[in-house]
């Protein structure tokens, strides 16, 4: 889903200059993240305002799709980019609340605050690596946006289902399995 808010842009420059930053503003977000986990596990507006973006990004990508379906007249696409800051902002918001559910994890497992930090600074930058990555991809497996859309409103109902049925736990290797299948999905049609 990063990957697909950067290549917005439409221009592989300013696609990298976005990731960039907006990879660099999540990670002082995921520290802010860090080093208020307990309010943030505690405050469930949060929870469901991260949760519902999440699901938000996931239906207007959904809408987005079948619109653009719907208008075979045939026109080419609008080829203007979305706006700079616009999509460096979407970019970090994505990954602040796609990151609760991880934060919490790294938080319970460890109070050891550094080692939670490196591990946050270690993901951020595999994330950038792989959104550049996932960048090139979009343009071969067209299933693959829909995919990663598909996970990010995954993440988003898991966090939306823990606030109703505090009691559900969901496992990890469900988690797991259904982001494989939705990547196997995705890289199933070229």
């Amino acid at each position: 889903a990063l990957a697909a808010i950067a290549r917005q842009q439409r221009d592989p420059v300013r696609e990298g200059r976005a990731l960039n930053l907006g990879i660099a503003i999540a990670f002082l977000l995921r520290i802010a993240l860090i080093l208020m986990a307990g309010w943030v596990l505690r405050f469930q507006p949060l929870q469901w305002l991260a949760g519902g973006y999440l699901l938000w990004l996931f239906f207007s990508h959904l809408f987005s799709r079948s619109q653009a379906s719907s208008s075979a007249t045939g026109e080419l696409e609008n080829s203007d980019s979305t706006p700079f800051l616009r999509t460096v902002l979407a970019l970090a918001l994505t990954d602040l609340a796609f990151s609760i559910d991880s934060v919490a994890a790294a938080v319970a497992i460890s109070d050891q605050l550094l080692l939670v930090i490196c591990g946050a600074l270690i993901g951020v930058i595999a994330l950038r690596f792989t959104a550049g990555l996932f960048v090139r991809w979009l343009e071969l497996y067209p299933r693959l946006e829909t995919a990663g859309y598909s996970a990010v409103g995954f993440v988003g109902l898991k966090l939306i289902v823990a606030l109703i049925l505090p009691g559900l736990v969901v496992p990890e290797w469900f988690t797991l399995v259904t982001v494989a299948v939705l990547v196997l999905w995705g890289f199933s049609s070229r």
